[in-house]
């Protein structure tokens, strides 16, 4: 998916004269946005090899240009993002290059349309871009072919070097070819796109040298550790973005639209201002829209916390994503595609990922020395010995390719990232929204909380605790009457009733005439009383 807008300077531009690619479609302000954020905190930038630092703590000018955003597929973990700005920075004119890690989302700020270069950038780093949002996800055998296939090998091998140990050491041999084919490959567009010390550098080489020494079996066990490493890596991202993609789920795909009598089903992207909708009981709304009904309760929990459902009145609004508790609704939509406030909330997803907290800046940095420094030492223990002390060869190679492994940087350039990517999406799926990992980092100084209110601190599941009786009235008839005139209303505290009814194992009598009283409750008749 491909999207453009303004550069967010505060004036207008002359239209576009070129035409979007195939599966291009307009951005909405999310990219206006990120550029003005990136102007008023001075957060530009000119990385030239793409080194991946946070722009937080340099330029002192806005990127000039145009913004674009993509999809990216196949990224599972935050150094994979740093991959792809570098890739992405050194394409010329290209002014600024931003991967959001927990959306998936490449955004570049450019003066004109670079998408097939972009394009060609992404695919050189060893990733692709995402042509249609709601492509499926591929299957469980398709996503780890290459470590079933690398586990069949290895087990064969293993087998036949049991029964004769020359088989068993062609077979390791084969299969640690096989493990390093999407390896080296990953290495080499790495090394094309200006990431020349990445993980998938280290480990082919060790794999490679593991062969020069005869070592094939620790060569293929460590390729396939590495591939496996890099599943538990996508399955750890795919939790951490969890949070987002309940947030993103909100909104419905399609809306019900009237126009005169004709009622008629379009995506959510086609609403305007202006147009009237319906939703149903139990639906979720589409976009921020204005009640157009006396009155409607709403369930805004996924937004605010609160878990009673909230009365609203003729003419207030309601933003997208809360659901129509007990009636259908008819609304006005007040909001643009892409300015609801789901969108703005994402939007500040986005901007929090923007700020690296301290921590991680320092690590981003220290890892571009770190790396290299691990290759020129590995290098050295493998050769120096031999060379000034006429040690023997194969001994030190094998302790030089040990450090390659052991001195690996991913766990350091990953745990930091990783665990605030994490956080952030955690809050999120419990409702609150930390605007970036330096806000979360200083939370481990916070020594006092006040709340507000405590709806947003509560499981959202209210229970009967207490039966206050006045004038002498029954305590089980008056639950039975209470639970037959709530029965079939959907409001939480309806519901509790009922449930807690339910457990005097007695039969709730029937109500007629069921009627909700806007502000005040709700009225029925039972056994020919009215209450």
């Amino acid at each position: 998916m491909h999207q453009h807008s303004s550069c967010g300077c505060g004036s207008r531009h002359a239209a576009k004269k070129p035409a979007c690619p195939p599966a291009a479609r307009p951005v909405i302000q999310k990219i206006t946005r990120l550029s003005s954020a990136t102007r008023d905190d001075s957060c530009c930038h000119d990385s030239g090899g793409g080194s991946g630092e946070n722009a937080d703590d340099e330029g002192d000018s806005a990127p000039d240009g145009k913004g674009y955003s993509w999809l990216i597929n196949g990224m599972d973990c935050p150094s994979c993002a740093r991959k792809i700005e570098t890739a992405v920075q050194r394409v010329d004119g290209v002014s600024h290059a931003r991967v959001l890690f927990a959306t998936e989302k490449l955004v570049v700020i450019s003066k004109t349309d670079l998408s097939k270069q972009v394009e060609q950038a992404v695919k050189q780093a060893g990733f692709s871009l995402k042509t249609n949002k709601k492509a499926p996800e591929p299957g469980f055998w398709l996503q780890n072919r290459a470590i079933i296939l690398l586990s069949l090998l290895m087990l064969a091998s293993w087998l036949l070097s049991s029964v004769d140990e020359t088989s068993g050491r062609i077979a390791f041999i084969a299969t640690t070819l096989a493990g390093i084919w999407p390896v080296g490959r990953k290495a080499l567009q790495l090394i094309r796109s200006g990431t020349p010390f990445a993980i998938e550098t280290l480990m082919s080489v060790a794999a490679i040298g593991a062969l020069f020494i005869d070592a094939s079996a620790e060569a293929a066990m460590v390729l396939l550790l590495f591939l496996l490493g890099e599943r538990l890596e996508a399955f750890a991202a795919g939790r951490a973005r969890q949070g987002v993609t309940a947030l993103m789920a909100l909104k419905p795909d399609e809306a019900v639209r009237i126009r005169g009598d004709r009622r008629e089903s379009v995506a959510i992207d086609d609403l305007r201002p202006g147009d009237i909708i319906e939703v149903a009981a139990g639906a979720r709304l589409p976009a921020d829209a204005r009640l157009l009904i006396p009155f409607a309760s709403f369930d805004e929990s996924a937004l605010t916390g609160e878990s009673v459902p909230v009365e609203r009145q003729q003419g207030e609004t309601v933003a997208a994503g809360c659901t129509s508790v007990d009636r259908q609704v008819r609304m006005e939509v007040v909001s643009r595609s892409g300015e609801s406030a789901i969108d703005r909330i994402l939007h500040l997803i986005e901007q929090a990922e923007e700020r690296r907290a301290p921590i991680e800046r320092f690590l981003d940095r220290f890892s571009r020395y770190y790396t290299p420094a691990i290759m020129a030492l590995a290098l050295l223990i493998t050769v120096v010995p031999p060379l000034l002390f006429a040690a023997e060869w194969q001994p030190w190679i094998y302790k030089g390719l040990t450090l390659l492994l052991i001195g690996c940087p991913c766990a350091l350039v990953i745990s930091t990232p990783a665990a605030i990517t994490s956080g952030l999406a955690a809050a999120t799926r419990r409702g609150a929204l930390i605007k970036g990992g330096a806000a979360l980092e200083n939370l481990g100084a916070v020594r006092t909380i006040a709340f507000d209110k405590t709806g947003t601190l509560t499981e959202g599941k209210p229970q009967v605790t207490d039966v206050v009786l006045l004038n002498g009235e029954d305590k089980t008839a008056l639950l039975l009457k209470a639970a037959a005139v709530e029965s079939g209303s959907s409001h939480p505290l309806a519901r509790a009733i009922v449930a807690h009814a339910a457990t005097l194992n007695q039969a709730i009598p029937v109500a007629e005439g069921q009627r909700v009283l806007a502000g005040s409750g709700i009225e029925a008749w039972v056994n020919g009383r009215h209450l």
